[in-house]
């Protein structure tokens, strides 16, 4: 860190790793930031960054037999279906390159304003772009392309899915953060308003070059269901507002979150709508060291919305006329794949701690 100026301060930084996985990576990071008054600053940084592959995405294998008829003989034969690890015969055979690290580039730049010495306000734009993001392929079979029904037919197998470094994204979003600190009702109230917005988008998808994937077409290798995951699945806002008071050994939090909307494609397409949940918890210390507390989380029960047919759930069946013949949530009441806040609804709690 170094100050190039009376209001301006600089600091960088250089980072080497090596993995055995998959060689050396460098990384910097560059910030800044410049007093304009005593109340109003300005900061940005500007960094590179990585992320190894995980250990399931490395190693997670979920592979089956089926019999299925030959075409040629009419006999019953055993091919295995699933998900290959990269360093399977399979994988192997088609030529796809063990997983390498995903790149990132970030920039952020942000003002920060005590409006007061009670109020204080910052405000952050950022972007990271990432490379080379790990994604999973769809389960591939015979007919996309010759490459791969040879690779399917010499090792064996039916159809497989492969972790792959297929994808390059971009992220943008805002932070904002007000804080009030002020006295009241006998004793002290702080608020805080917290939100953030933030969108990814796929920018490109590709298959790894030189591999037997190369030849086939991307939208086979990955589905809209991979797209969306990394695109829609989670709420693109949230918003939280949240109030602490405290009066001799009385403390009460109260928080107010809201999920935005969001939209799953698993088997069908659905949105799903925003909701706010509330949150309290009221402490009280009976002594120095002993404490008492009563509280809930998502204290009025909210769930998110019910799945549609299609997505997860029997649905109904109607007759000619309309009537309904059979009407069922399914096994699958609530979204199991993409619930931000959950489905277990509220948890309440009445609690005492000790402190030695």
């Amino acid at each position: 860190m170094r100050r190039i100026i009376e209001d301006v301060i600089l600091s960088g930084a250089l980072r080497y790793d090596n993995y055995k996985g998959f060689g050396d990576t460098v990384n910097f990071k560059l910030a800044g930031n410049w007093s304009i008054t005593d109340d109003i600053s300005l900061r940005g940084a500007l960094s590179s960054g990585f992320r190894a592959p995980s250990m399931q995405q490395l190693y997670f294998n979920n592979i089956s037999t089926q019999f299925v008829v030959d075409d040629v003989t009419g006999n019953l034969v055993a091919e295995e279906v699933g998900t290959f690890r990269n360093d399977s015969t399979l994988a192997q055979s088609l030529g796809i390159p063990k997983l390498t690290e995903e790149k990132s580039q970030n920039r952020s730049l942000g003002i920060v304003y005590n409006v007061t010495d009670n109020i204080n306000v910052t405000l952050d734009y950022y972007s990271i772009d990432i490379d080379d993001r790990i994604v999973i392929s769809n389960r591939l079979g015979k007919g996309l392309s010759p490459s791969l029904d040879a690779a399917l037919i010499s090792s064996g197998a039916g159809a497989g899915q492969f972790f792959l470094n297929g994808a390059d994204t971009e992220t943008q979003g805002i932070d904002f953060v007000a804080t009030w600190n002020t006295e009241g009702l006998g004793g002290t109230l702080d608020f805080t308003l917290a939100a953030n917005f933030t969108k990814t988008d796929v920018v490109s998808l590709f298959t790894p070059a030189g591999s037997g994937l190369e030849t086939v077409p991307v939208e086979d290798v990955f589905s809209d269901q991979e797209i969306s995951i990394i695109e829609e699945w989670q709420p693109e806002d949230r918003i939280n507002l949240s109030a602490l008071y405290q009066r001799d050994d009385w403390t009460v939090n109260l928080s107010l979150n809201r999920f935005g909307e969001y939209t799953v494609e698993d088997g069908g397409r659905q949105t799903y709508g925003a909701e706010i949940l509330t949150d309290v918890k009221v402490n009280y210390f009976i002594t120095e060291n002993l404490s008492v507390n009563i509280g809930a989380n998502n204290l009025f029960d909210v769930y998110p919305d019910e799945n549609t047919i299609g997505n997860s759930r029997t649905g109904t069946i109607v007759d000619a006329q309309g009537n309904t013949i059979v009407s069922s949530p399914g096994v699958f009441k609530y979204s199991r794949r993409s619930a931000p806040f959950g489905f277990n609804g509220a948890y309440y709690y009445l609690g005492a701690e000790y402190r030695f």
